[in-house]
């Protein structure tokens, strides 16, 4: 798997989440000769189907595809866009930061700041609020009208660099860094045999509500998932003990009693196959993917293994493209040989 140059191909096409739509196309080129079956669900997720011999039982291997943006709800007098939120972001480090707005065509744009010497000092202390969230296109009020209407998708400039030492920086990293993850294990098991049948699955709403893992649960009641996702590297002024590090391999989170069987042999795993990896206590959960796989259907015994990465859910989140390799290695590896998780019969 050629990450960095993939990286590049994929952040030509938005993801904003729950609007993957533009997003599919290049992705199922991606995944052309890897699986017997590629479809769209109805939520809007990719499914790729490999066959493994004993047909009674399924692995379900999930990667996010979307990211967090925004969604234009109203045009200023003045030709400025008022947006809102489409999950997480940092209020406070908009200011100033290149956007792409998706009207009739895409348009460059810019979240509006006011000069910090004509701020007050209770301006200059006080955090941003959705509510102050403004674009400036550089349109007029009738001009931005023309081109653009409410509901249109906003996103980060996509940006890809890469730094030294294996190191890169993009928009929307965490979910784009999961996903060729898992390309690269279908890769990597492309020509072997397995024993499960091996589920797949792009899922959207993965920053809004979750519909893609969740209705996924109920369409393949799968015997175990495995979801890829993103938790904080440490870096300089943040304790290493509280945090994973880039550069040690992916994380295996350690959750409640559900999924521990899981997790137990995917450590096993990694150690036997001398693949670099980090454990990290998790017993409030890690994300709401593993949250409402929890709880859908019959309950999924699911475990998480989370992408070590510098400046999470910022536009510029950097991480090390070696531990995305040693997490496509351990998926591999336990796709290949699941027989140490602990399967409750159905």
């Amino acid at each position: 798997m050629h990450y960095f140059p993939t990286l590049i191909r994929l952040q030509e096409f938005p993801c904003v989440s729950g609007y993957a739509y533009g997003f599919l196309p290049p992705l199922q080129k991606l995944c052309e000769g890897l699986f017997d079956s590629v479809s769209v669900t109805p939520a809007g997720s990719l499914l790729c189907m490999r066959h493994g011999v004993d047909a009674r039982k399924t692995i379900l291997l999930d990667a996010h595809m979307d990211s967090p943006g925004f969604m234009v709800s109203m045009i200023t007098p003045n030709g400025f866009l008022k947006v809102q939120k489409i999950g997480i972001s940092d209020n406070n480090l908009l200011p100033s930061l290149d956007v792409m707005v998706y009207g009739k065509q895409p348009i460059r744009g810019v979240f509006a700041s006011k000069p910090p010497h004509i701020m007050t000092p209770e301006e200059r202390a006080k955090a941003i609020g959705d509510q102050d969230l403004l674009i400036d296109v550089g349109f007029t009020e009738a001009e931005a009208e023309e081109h653009i209407q409410i509901g249109d998708l906003v996103t980060f400039s996509p940006c890809v660099t890469l730094l030294q030492n294996g190191y890169v920086s993009a928009t929307g990293l965490s979910s784009r860094l999961g996903i060729l993850s898992l390309l690269h294990c279908a890769q990597l098991v492309q020509h072997q045999t397995l024993p499960f049948h091996v589920a797949c699955l792009f899922s959207t709403g993965y920053h809004t509500n979750n519909r893609g893992i969740s209705s996924a649960i109920y369409l393949l009641n799968p015997d175990m998932l495995i979801s890829l996702d993103a938790c904080p590297a440490a870096f300089p002024d943040i304790d290493k003990r509280l945090l994973c590090q880039t550069e040690h391999g992916p994380v295996i989170h350690v959750c409640d009693a559900h999924g521990l069987s899981l997790s137990n042999a995917l450590i096993d795993c990694a150690k036997e196959n001398g693949i670099s990896h980090q454990i990290m206590a998790s017993p409030s959960g890690v994300c709401s993917q593993s949250d409402r796989a929890f709880t859908s259907f019959e309950g999924v015994p699911t475990a998480v293994v989370s992408l070590p990465m510098r400046n999470l859910h910022s536009p510029h989140e950097t991480a090390c493209l070696t531990d995305a390799e040693q997490t496509a290695r351990l998926l591999a590896s336990f796709v290949l040989h699941p027989e140490k998780a602990v399967i409750p019969c159905k």
